[in-house]
């Protein structure tokens, strides 16, 4: 649960959405494993694709999302 003083945006570096994957922050790590939630340009579908008949095919492939961005920004808030 995010309340207001830990409600932050942040434009993060490739290497920071990196070591958030693996694990290595205060939060949730899913937050940047899964694709639900994600606002992701349609160009770059042109360069990466999930696997067909993969298991866990988000964790092997968001990565590659993350690498080919421009910017990324992350909110720590659940706006659904």
């Amino acid at each position: 649960y995010v309340t207001g003083q830990d409600f932050c945006v942040e434009e993060l570096a490739i290497q920071e959405i990196m070591n958030r994957q693996a694990g290595d922050w205060k939060f949730n790590s899913s937050a940047f494993i899964l694709p639900t939630f994600k606002l992701i340009k349609k160009e770059l579908f042109n360069e990466v694709h999930f696997s067909n008949g993969r298991r866990f095919d988000d964790e092997a492939t968001m990565h590659r999302f993350y690498l080919l961005a421009s910017k990324i920004v992350f909110i720590n808030d659940n706006l659904y």
